[in-house]
This record gives structure tokens, C-alpha cells and sequence, in this order.
């Protein structure tokens, strides 16, 4: 498989990872919190038997590069935290997309960092860009005039900005060690982010209180532990094979896919998500997804 068809399916897969996230946070989980915890723990799980079988074979990375894929995990753990935040109170198919600028931030870092340059006709990608997110985050449906919950959409950005800084430390930490062994290093340090940015006083308690519904528990697992892992997989095998930045785009396309999913899910027949499908709203959320999918493809491969 080469980089670009890994980091589409990546996309899709995340896709139908954020949708099943949503269906958690509304009807399960308590609180973020509870949720991000156990988040962490199936990374945590997928980390720490990754590395009880890589490290007795390939044995201990260089310290540079078990610090680099530490910071990434812990990097993407905050960014997903105010993702997940602003998933809970808002439409999954409004937020994603505003998360999924996130190659723009990585790309700004390079050009920062690296002394990369931008042409024209990627500083009008980006104007696309932030034209679509400003759409996505307007509510057009009868009695609801005016933009979405700004603080939401405000922290989800934060959170992209934070993700796109995780792609380039990551790609960082690949090109220095193993595969596999940076993989679970990675899952280790999402984890700890996780455990770390979850800690409440009632954070077992509402953990004990989903996982003993055992829909709740179904529904962790096969998104948690199956589709988030191997699109975790996915993501970082693009990672290392391809330049980081057409990654970012390409994984940048997961708005697409969760748009879809979400329609399919609100419909009479089949209400999960319960999203408004009236006329201008979804031709509203496609335009704004197409604007900013395309200026984040267009930003990159110019």
C-alpha cells in the first residue's frame, strides 16, 4: 500500500470513528472527561503490547526519538481533548471539518520552521479554507440565526492548530527510529496526555457508569480498540512513507466522510445522530466541507 491510498483510508476510517464517537459522548459517556480516559486506556492497551514484542527485538530507541514520539501522542491527545470537546456540543458534522484544518497549521510550521515558502495560489487555498469554516459554522435552520456555539468551535480550532504541530513531530520521530516501535511510543504518550488532561474527582465514577452499559461497552470496543487502531495504523504508515504535508491534506478529507455518515444516520428511518436535514442546512455543511477539503488539497499540492 503506498502513502496516499493509507492516508485516505486512514480518512474514512476516522470518519466512522468520529461518528461513533459522537454516538458515545450524547448518549453514554457522562462527561469528556470520562470519555478521554478511556480513550486512553485502548491506546494504552494497544501501546504496551506493540512494545512488549518490538523493543526485546528491535531494542530501545535513541533518546531523541522515544522523546519525539512521546510528544507527539501527547500532542495529539490535547488537540483530540478540545476536538472531543467541541464534539459533545455540537454537530459532528460541523465540528470535524474545523478540526480538519489542521494541515494548515502543519503546513504554516514548515513554513516557519523549515524556511518553506508559500506561492499565491496557496495563500488563496488558504483564504478558501477559512472562508468554509466560517460557513460550517453558521446555523441557517428556522430559529437558530447566527453562528454555532463560538467557544466550541474556538477550542476545536486550537485543537487542529495543536494536531497539526503532532504531524510534523510525529513524521520527526519516523524518521529517526522503527515503525513499529515509534507507533507504540506514540500510544503511550496519547495515553498519558489523556490520563492526565481527564483527572477529576468523578472520573471513575462516570466511567464505571458507561462501561457498565453494555451497548456502551460494544460500541467502545469496536470503535476504540478495532477502527481507531487501524486507522491510527493507516495514518502513521502515510506518515512514513509519504511527505507529511500531502498526509495532513489527505487525512484532511475525513469531513467528507463523516458529512455522509451523519446524513445516513439522521434520517427517519435510521435516527442516531439526530442532525437537522432540512434544505439549507445540508447544502450549507456540503459547501463549507467541499471549500475546505479542496483548499486544504489545494494548499498543499500547489
Amino acid at each position: 500500500m503506498d502513502w496516499a491510498a493509507a492516508a485516505l483510508a486512514s480518512a474514512a476510517l476516522f470518519g466512522m470513528v468520529t461518528v461513533g464517537d459522537k454516538r458515545l459522548l450524547d448518549a453514554y459517556f457522562p462527561s469528556v472527561a470520562s470519555f478521554n480516559f478511556m480513550v486512553g486506556m485502548a491506546q494504552a492497551a494497544s501501546g504496551l503490547v506493540v512494545l512488549a514484542i518490538v523493543l526485546p527485538l528491535l531494542g530501545v530507541p535513541s533518546l531523541e526519538t522515544a522523546t519525539l514520539a512521546l510528544a507527539a501522542g501527547a500532542l495529539w491527545a490535547v488537540g483530540l481533548s478540545f476536538f472531543f470537546f467541541g464534539l459533545r456540543r455540537e454537530e459532528a458534522s460541523r465540528v470535524t471539518p474545523i478540526y480538519s484544518t489542521f494541515p494548515i497549521f502543519t503546513a504554516l510550521l514548515a513554513l516557519t520552521f523549515l524556511s518553506e515558502r508559500l506561492s499565491a495560489a496557496q495563500w488563496g487555498a488558504m483564504v478558501v479554507v477559512v472562508i468554509g469554516t466560517g460557513l460550517i459554522s453558521v446555523r441557517s435552520s428556522p430559529g437558530h440565526r447566527g453562528f454555532t456555539n463560538t467557544k466550541a468551535l474556538l477550542l476545536v480550532l486550537v485543537g487542529a492548530a495543536i494536531t497539526g504541530a503532532a504531524f510534523v513531530v510525529n513524521k520527526e520521530a519516523l524518521g529517526g527510529g522503527e515503525f513499529w516501535t515509534v507507533y507504540g511510543l506514540r500510544a503511550m504518550g496519547l495515553s498519558a496526555g489523556f490520563m492526565v488532561l481527564s483527572y477529576r474527582p468523578t472520573l471513575m465514577s462516570d466511567v464505571l457508569t458507561a462501561m457498565r452499559n453494555p451497548r456502551a461497552l460494544n460500541l467502545y470496543l469496536t470503535i476504540e480498540l478495532l477502527l481507531a487502531t487501524t486507522a491510527v495504523l493507516l495514518q502513521q504508515l502515510a506518515i512514513k512513507l509519504g511527505p507529511v504535508s500531502l498526509v495532513s491534506a489527505l487525512n484532511g478529507a475525513r469531513p467528507l466522510f463523516v458529512l455522509g455518515l451523519t446524513v445516513l444516520l439522521s434520517t427517519r428511518l435510521w435516527n442516531v445522530l439526530n442532525e437537522p436535514l432540512d434544505r439549507n442546512t445540508v447544502a450549507l455543511k456540503v459547501i463549507a466541507t467541499a471549500l475546505i477539503v479542496g483548499g486544504i488539497v489545494g494548499l498543499t499540492v500547489t
